[in-house]
């Protein structure tokens, strides 16, 4: 696939992050070592992004295992169960109420 310039400057924040494709992330990549000012560019975005923490820990005896991906995936996962408990929550109030207006109207009816 042929970048162009545009397409890799649209890209160029996500390829910093490392939050592109395999596909992405290979044309970004081949763009850059052909074109000297996109290059320039990522460089000086590069520079200037904000650094994230990274947690590091031991894991039976390899070193500074990055657990940035999981936490972003854990978040997704908590964000992905709250809604999900909410619309249980929705749902069995609305059972709830209808149980009882059910009832009311059985008791009137008699």
């Amino acid at each position: 696939m042929n970048m162009t310039c545009n397409m890799t400057k649209d890209l160029l924040d996500l390829y910093i992050e490392k939050n592109l494709s395999t596909d992405s992330l290979t044309a970004v990549e081949e763009h850059l070592q052909s074109c000297p000012d996109c290059m320039a560019l990522f460089e000086n975005k590069r520079n200037q992004a904000p650094k994230k923490p990274q947690i590091k820990f031991e894991v039976n005896g390899i070193d500074d295992v990055i657990i940035d991906k999981n936490l972003k995936l854990l978040s997704k996962r908590l964000k992905t169960r709250k809604i999900i408990n909410i619309i249980s929550g929705v749902f069995m109030a609305l059972l709830t109420v209808s149980a009882c207006l059910y009832g009311l109207i059985k008791k009137y009816e008699d």
